[in-house]
């Protein structure tokens, strides 16, 4: 599978400074955005999940753990 990107002949010029292969330079950083994208989905679900769980209350953990095997 292809993709066709419209990038600026300014942004082109700059990556041929690098000496490297367009392409590769391209898709190393799409590759380095879907990281950071899939970290910060991960942080913010862990992040939710950590105040839902500061809003319940619990007499101890076993209770906690009573709920969380039973959900």
């Amino acid at each position: 599978m292809y993709l066709e990107l419209n990038i600026p002949n300014n942004l082109l010029d700059e990556l041929k400074e690098f000496g490297k292969n367009q392409n590769e330079i391209i898709m190393e950083a799409i590759k380095s955005y879907i990281k950071q994208q899939k970290a910060k989905k991960i942080y913010n679900e862990f992040e939710n999940a950590c105040v839902e769980l500061k809003n319940q209350e619990y007499k101890n953990l076993d209770e906690l753990i009573n709920e969380l095997e039973n959900s």
